[in-house]
């Protein structure tokens, strides 16, 4: 086929194009389009994943009415958007509550340039895909389980507001948003091994619960070595630790004996359904 580009080029005055002409022409605008876009669902060059970056989380809800109440009095969040009724509209990052969900059924969602491949590298990891791939509006996403039987979810974010949203992430900054998250891995070199082969994060030293920060993460999180459960655990960020705690407590829920880290105090808590999640007061 003549190529319509050199077509183009080379004539003066018009003339009688074929009929698949402007079909051909399209096409091949198309294709120099796809060539020179950045957009954050591309795959980088030599085939390797970007760094992901967390897109969602979810906060189980047995009760969604209860949950309301109760994250309404704790953390401020304006619960009440989304098709299920629960997503969080001010959380840092998005996030939202999982109407009827166990207990133990909180998830994050993880970024990545091309859903099919991070699956096949998933799976030649050890790890396993869970669901079918589910399209809607946000983007696709599959359920996982990495090599040691954590699980979490895969997403890749539909081109664009919602890619915009994953190639600007942002971190918690307010009362309420969530601090960290941190899979937990009973063996932490196979849990590096794993999640730098599938999602390009890079590890600094384990720390002195074994958790080792994912340090090239906008969205802070990374894994917890030598934890139990299989289900990810999340900090959220308070202003006044003393005073949460207190708050928890009148609102029927639950909290340890506060620790100090590096960071900051932490407390484990639970809400008043049974729910684990934890505050941290973070210092500076």
């Amino acid at each position: 086929m003549t190529d319509p580009f050199t077509v183009l080029g080379g004539l003066d005055g018009p003339i009688a194009p074929r009929s698949d002409f402007a079909h051909d022409l399209k096409q091949r605008l198309l294709e120099e389009a796809a060539m020179t876009d950045q957009s954050a669902t591309d795959v980088s060059d030599d085939g390797s994943q970007a760094v992901s970056n967390l897109f969602y989380f979810t906060l189980p809800a047995p009760d969604l009415e209860r949950s309301k109440r109760f994250y309404q009095r704790i953390f401020g969040w304006d619960v009440g958007g989304g098709s299920m009724g629960g997503h969080i509209p001010n959380v840092t990052p998005a996030g939202g509550l999982s109407p009827g969900a166990a207990t133990t059924d909180r998830t994050v969602f993880l970024t990545v340039d091309d859903i099919d491949r991070a699956a096949d590298r998933l799976r030649a990891l050890g790890g396993t895909v869970e669901s079918d791939l589910v399209t809607y509006e946000t983007g696709k996403m599959i359920q996982c389980r990495d090599d040691q039987g954590t699980a979490f979810c895969l997403q890749e974010p539909a081109p664009g507001e919602y890619a915009d949203y994953a190639r600007n992430p942002v971190k918690a900054a307010d009362h309420g948003d969530l601090y960290y998250f941190s899979l937990p891995v009973a063996d932490g070199v196979r849990g590096r091994t794993f999640y730098s082969s599938l999602l390009g994060w890079e590890f600094g030293e384990a720390g002195d619960e074994g958790g080792m920060h994912a340090e090239n993460m906008v969205t802070d999180g990374g894994i917890g070595a030598g934890r139990p459960g299989d289900r990810v655990e999340f900090w959220f960020r308070v202003d006044d630790l003393a005073a949460t705690i207190a708050e928890i407590a009148a609102a029927g829920g639950a909290a340890d004996e506060p620790m100090e880290t590096p960071q900051g105090p932490v407390a484990g808590c639970v809400d008043d359904q049974g729910v684990a999640f934890g505050v941290i007061q973070p210092v500076g």
